[in-house]
């Protein structure tokens, strides 16, 4: 998706997209992702599959702060324009919402 179509998803459709790319990159072995409300069933083909309660990741710092550090997401906020978030070189948004700015950068990151 590019920018402008990430900027007209809810809170929650950008949290479970963060989510969904999350699980898929730490269980390398799914077969497949479910989800019902917050809760994320991955189903890892044995026993003992994995239930995950999605992260808030527009509006809990504690959900979307580790991703922030871990790919060198920088924030500012401009007068008249708002929050400016970007990772140096790729890509920047703004927000009334810092760390829906920083969600919306991360997606553009994973492409």
């Amino acid at each position: 998706m590019n920018k402008e179509q990430l900027e007209q998803l809810s809170d929650d459709q950008i949290s479970n997209r963060i989510e969904s790319l999350k699980l898929a990159e730490e269980y390398a072995q799914v077969k497949g992702i479910t989800r019902q409300g917050n809760l994320f069933f991955v189903d890892v083909g044995g026993e003992l599959d994995i239930t995950v309660t999605r992260g808030d990741y527009c509006n809990n710092p504690s959900d979307m702060m580790p991703l922030v550090f871990e790919n060198k997401i920088g924030l500012e906020f401009i007068d008249g324009f708002g929050w400016t978030a970007d990772n140096g070189d790729l890509v920047a948004s703004c927000y009334d919402k810092p760390l829906r700015a920083y969600a919306i950068v991360y997606l553009l990151m994973q492409g």
